[in-house]
């Protein structure tokens, strides 16, 4: 039979209390931090440019778009009543926002495209702090992207039919926009309808030799806002 001597003994309780001590020690730590823990601040934003129904990113903000902005505070786990906060909004160091519990506000970005803004929101006197939080924005610039489904930019047949697919226009649909396609540099007679305006099928000579060439053009405009447009060509050749 195996015994432990009083020596042993007294050594195991004092690890078993010495654990106990580090377990109750870790926990007291961790609840400390969570309840000492710092506000955090969500800055969110949406810009109401046009971006095709397949397009997977954030729709970025065209040249003089607006933009709509919002903030939280999470505080304790918990959305923060900022109701009797006065809440300031700046963009470029310019004040373009505030009053007490504004949490949202609609911003007109700058006219510049392919420029970089900065947008801030200050909470000042929040339990005793100053909250802050800047985010960048970047102006993208109008884009004309021509789909042109062959594979190697080859096609075989009488015609071929692309696709303009428009991003980043300060419109809320394709209807204002103008298309105007050409084909080996003349221009394409404008349609009106959105299907017929943003398809082009091209018909081919049927004398045509192999590996003649169709050079596409599209550009795509805003009456509203002539100085910004976007153009794209693609290249396709006839099949060998």
């Amino acid at each position: 039979m195996i015994t432990s001597s009083p020596s042993s003994l007294h050594r195991k309780k004092l690890l078993s209390l010495f654990g106990l001590f580090v377990f109750a020690t870790l926990i007291f730590a961790n609840d400390s931090w969570a309840q000492t823990s710092a506000p955090r601040v969500l800055l969110t934003w949406q810009a109401n440019s046009y971006v095709p129904i397949s397009y997977l990113g954030k729709a970025l903000p065209s040249p003089n778009s607006v933009i709509a902005a919002s903030v939280e505070i999470i505080d304790q786990g918990k959305i923060a009543d900022l109701s009797k906060n006065n809440v300031y909004w700046y963009l470029n160091g310019s004040l373009v926002g505030s009053g007490v519990g504004k949490k949202n506000v609609n911003i007109r970005v700058g006219s510049r495209a392919l420029q970089e803004e900065e947008l801030m929101v200050q909470i000042p006197g929040y339990k005793g702090d100053l909250i802050l939080k800047t985010i960048i924005l970047f102006i993208a610039s109008p884009t004309a992207v021509i789909e042109a489904p062959y594979a190697d930019r080859s096609f075989g047949g009488g015609s071929v039919a692309v696709k303009g697919v428009p991003y980043f226009f300060n419109v809320p649909d394709l209807s204002t926009l103008v298309f105007n396609w050409t084909v080996n540099g003349q221009s394409v007679p404008m349609a009106t309808s959105t299907i017929e305006k943003t398809t082009l099928v091209a018909n081919i000579n049927q004398d045509a030799a192999p590996g003649a060439q169709l050079d596409i053009g599209l550009t795509i405009q805003d009456p509203k806002e002539r100085f910004y447009y976007g153009s794209g060509n693609v290249t396709l050749n006839l099949a060998k």
